[in-house]
């Protein structure tokens, strides 16, 4: 594979039993080279420390908003991270400006519940996201790009 060629696995075997790689230009998913990004957003100001999350104003739009970004393959995981105030994505993106501009259109961050107060690039060495392994770290030449 060629170095920053992006990859899917095909969960077929082929002839032999080993599992087959496709482009993601062969399987139809690329609209243009993305890159892996870490994202952090944190409670703002109109957060109710007092409520759980899901008793949060606009829960349902938010949640709504966030499984649309699921399913478009935008965010690959999305999670509080424990005994603080942030949460951690992790999206697939062009660029931090579209990591920013998709997130905008989330009701929470119009009405102050969550802010994105940090956003970076972020290279996956070992694991998966999607079904998609990362580059193994032994050989240095990896099945795939993620």
């Amino acid at each position: 594979m060629i170095e920053g060629e992006f990859a899917t696995f095909q969960d077929r075997e082929d002839a032999v039993g080993t599992a087959r790689w496709r482009t993601l230009e062969e399987s139809g998913m690329n609209d243009g080279p993305k890159g892996i990004f870490a994202v952090i957003r944190t409670r703002g100001l109109a957060w109710d420390p007092v409520l759980p999350m899901e008793q949060q104003a606009d829960w349902r739009e938010h949640a709504d908003f966030m499984t649309a970004l699921a399913e478009d393959g935008f965010v690959a995981l999305v999670g509080p991270l424990e005994g603080t105030a942030d949460v951690l994505l992790i999206a697939r993106a062009s660029d931090a400006e579209e990591v920013r501009s998709r997130l905008a259109g989330d009701c929470w961050e119009h009405s102050r519940l969550l802010r994105t107060t940090r956003i970076d690039p972020w290279t996956l060495r070992l694991g998966s996201l999607g079904g998609r392994p990362a580059p193994s770290p032994r050989n240095g030449e990896g099945a795939a790009t993620v």
